[in-house]
């Protein structure tokens, strides 16, 4: 067997805990996770490892949204709890049956692990929210001997470890209660140890209490510490946003590389009983929140709901709420948080630097990025990751602007665009306003970069210039565009003069859109193809690795079918497919045109991807797409529309793409590393207008509009 045999691995331990032969040791990695390590010398290859691991193994069932209730015990319980103390409860029930509880608990290295308990006395040791990934291995084969006795046993944990402990036993059992948590993702107990290590020097740990309710029960965290020497015990308390760990932990700098895709940070949940902080309760129901905790607690199986029932006496608030409601506020109930786009130079920061040093390094970026990428599009996405790889390449730290358009935006989640760019895309949190924008230059060093795509399209923009025209921007902030498209050949928008004026630097992905900066006194713009063709095209095949295509198919990506293309493409019969009307993911979509031989398209990116991998092709022209950008393409490598049939000199065309390549990526560098104006006085009046006009999302001024 393969050490690398579940890619996406969450440590849960199922496969250790299964191996006949005891051929896996559970070892932590570089960044402090523990993953599965085979001794090939004791493995026998029979694959229980395998069929055991909950990822490889994972189906999700569609199911009804589960039943949600507003829950919170007593005010005792609820001081010792993080929430709403709702755990506590159910397990002094089990317990009081003769049952066991697991959960977990801190040991005396300041590492977590789950332990199983048999008497409320030891309760605490399981109360409060542990921030930083369980040891789980060790509770499999004890839990199962209880659960064979016909004892009761709740078990607690974060999805994945509930997936894994249903995985090994692969039975459900009746006396079985699964409790999973809503889960924000889990932090490396190697960062943990380093923040004691330097926050408390030549001090002995003794506990967190990541949650501590001194100041009552809101999402301002307070985080205290215990800690003894020789001679006194000393606590300790930061609000989390000025903790090294607790921001490092928010920000998702530090979670493990499978919680930013997770399986089981979905619906339907891993567990009997779903608990959670129930915020947003003020908006949904304030008069239930007595601000000493609440817990959302959803009930996914009639088990569950039996037990929640049996222990609904000693809740002092119990009410059912509407479970669309609590989304909004409660994102991880049904997909999983997004790693911080520098997760990895953090991991890497850390070797030599502080733990407070590297967090503040990596909080912000370089350079923030603003286009289309979140419009299920699959060129505008792999546009952004194009240009991310390009300015990682130039040593620039960089993300995407998280923004997405109302008539996407219940569309977006879970989408391949979505997938992909969990996968790859370093993004922001999500703006929905001009505010928000605003915001964002708290976490920018050096500036905002617009582009590629049609990002001064007028009819796009003509509601929201202080958007893509960048006003949001502080005047020490630099404001490029990259490749920026104007979608056809006449550009009309108010005060465009004075937005382009505060721009450092203005390239254009037409060369008709140089004319348009000139009539609007910007003389200094600059022709610079689409990312796509400045980054290293091995990007695109490296995405493409392992999936498999038939090779000798006429590939269509056409978005608009007219007569002319039913004409052409009838005559392939089942050679042709038009993968437009498939449901591809990102990396599937490049890998047909890899292995295609022709391409069919009326897609710009389509016609681009064309020519980076020499595949011969027909462009339809695309009216209400914009044409403008087709021909611009098509002089720069000397091509037409109609290129199926023609012997192309594909060396020549590969020496253009170089030189192209080589004078985008030096025009680039070149103003990343000049100055910026700090117009300030400009600034100001950008910010005027900007703020007179409704910045409503993109898509929501579209509607209105005729394609």
């Amino acid at each position: 067997m393969n050490n690398n045999f579940c890619k996406n691995c969450t440590g849960c331990g199922a496969c250790f805990n299964k191996c006949p032969t005891g051929a896996i040791l559970m070892k932590e990695n570089a960044e402090g996770f523990l993953y599965p390590f085979i001794d090939s010398q004791k493995c026998i290859d029979c694959h229980l490892c395998e069929r055991v691991c909950p990822v490889l193994n994972y189906h999700r069932v569609k199911k009804d949204n589960p039943p949600c209730y507003a829950v919170a015990a007593t005010d005792e319980i609820r001081q010792n709890s993080s929430s709403g103390g709702v755990f506590s409860v159910l397990a002094m029930y089990i317990l009081a049956q003769g049952g066991a509880v697991v959960g977990a608990s801190f040991a005396e290295d300041a590492s977590v692990r789950h332990i199983i308990i048999e008497n409320s006395a030891e309760l605490y040791k399981l109360q409060g929210s542990k921030y930083l990934q369980s040891n789980i291995t060790g509770v499999y084969k004890p839990v199962k001997a209880i659960l064979d006795t016909g004892r009761q046993l709740l078990f607690s944990g974060t999805p994945c470890q509930i997936a894994g402990i249903k995985s090994f036993l692969k039975k459900d059992y009746s006396n079985l209660y699964l409790l999973d948590i809503v889960c924000h993702g889990t932090p490396s107990p190697k960062v943990f140890k380093k923040y004691l290590n330097e926050k408390f020097p030549n001090q002995k740990f003794v506990t967190t209490n990541f949650r501590d309710k001194r100041n009552g029960w809101s999402p301002e965290l307070t985080t205290t510490t215990t800690t003894t020497t020789t001679t006194t015990t000393t606590t300790t308390s930061f609000a989390a946003k000025n903790d090294d760990y607790m921001r490092a932990f928010l920000n998702n700098l530090c979670l493990r590389k499978s919680c930013g895709s997770c399986l089981f940070n979905s619906l339907p949940r891993q567990g009997d009983l779903t608990l959670g902080d129930f915020w947003g309760i003020d908006v949904i129901n304030k008069k239930l929140n007595d601000e000493r905790g609440l817990s959302e607690v959803l009930i996914n199986t009639d088990k569950g709901g039996r037990l929640l029932e049996e222990c609904k006496p000693q809740f002092k608030i119990f009410e059912q709420t509407d479970f669309d409601a609590i989304l909004p506020y409660n994102p991880t109930i049904y997909i999983s948080g997004k790693h911080h786009g520098n997760r990895d130079k953090f991991f890497n920061d850390i070797k030599s630097k502080t733990l407070h040093t590297a967090v503040d390094d990596n909080l912000k970026y370089d350079y923030l990025c603003l286009n289309f990428w979140t419009s299920l599009n699959y060129g505008a996405v792999l546009t952004a990751y194009a240009f991310q790889t390009v300015l990682e390449s130039l040593g620039y730290t960089n993300a995407h602007i998280d923004y997405r358009y109302d008539h996407i935006k219940n569309k977006f989640d879970g989408s391949f665009t979505d997938k992909f760019a969990r996968k790859y895309l370093h993004q922001t949190r999500q703006c929905y306003n001009y505010k928000d924008f605003r915001g964002l230059n708290e976490i920018v060093r050096n500036g905002f970069i617009v582009g590629s795509d049609q990002v001064f399209r007028d009819d796009y923009i003509r509601h929201i210039p202080g958007i893509y025209l960048l006003a949001f921007a502080n005047p020490d902030k630099q404001r490029i565009a990259i490749s920026a498209s104007f979608g056809k050949d006449t550009f009309k928008l108010k005060d465009a003069d004075k937005f382009f004026a505060a721009f450092d630097a203005i390239s254009v992905r037409e060369d008709d859109g140089l004319n348009i900066l000139r009539q609007h006194n910007y003389p200094d713009g600059k022709h610079i193809l689409d990312p796509v063709f400045l980054a290293d095209s091995q990007i695109f095949k490296d995405l493409a690795e392992g999936i498999n295509i038939p090779a000798d198919m006429v590939v269509g990506y056409v978005l608009d079918e007219n007569e002319n293309i039913k004409n052409l493409t009838q005559q392939y019969g089942n050679k042709y497919v038009n993968i437009a009307k498939e449901d591809l993911s990102v990396e599937q979509f490049i890998a047909y045109f890899l292995n295609a031989k022709a391409i069919i398209t009326d897609s710009f990116h389509g016609t681009c991807f064309a020519i980076i991998f020499n595949k011969p092709f027909r462009t339809f022209d695309n009216i209400t797409r914009g044409n403008s950008r087709f021909s611009s393409l098509f002089n720069t490598f000397g091509l037409d529309y109609d290129n199926l049939d023609k012997d192309i000199d594909w060396d020549s065309i590969n020496k253009i793409i170089n030189i192209e390549k080589d004078k985008g990526r030096e025009w680039l560098k070149h103003n990343l590393e000049k100055p910026t104006k700090n117009n300030v006085k400009l600034w100001k009046k950008l910010h005027k207008l900007a703020a007179k006009r409704k910045h409503h999302s993109f898509w929501w001024h579209l509607r209105h509009l005729k394609f």
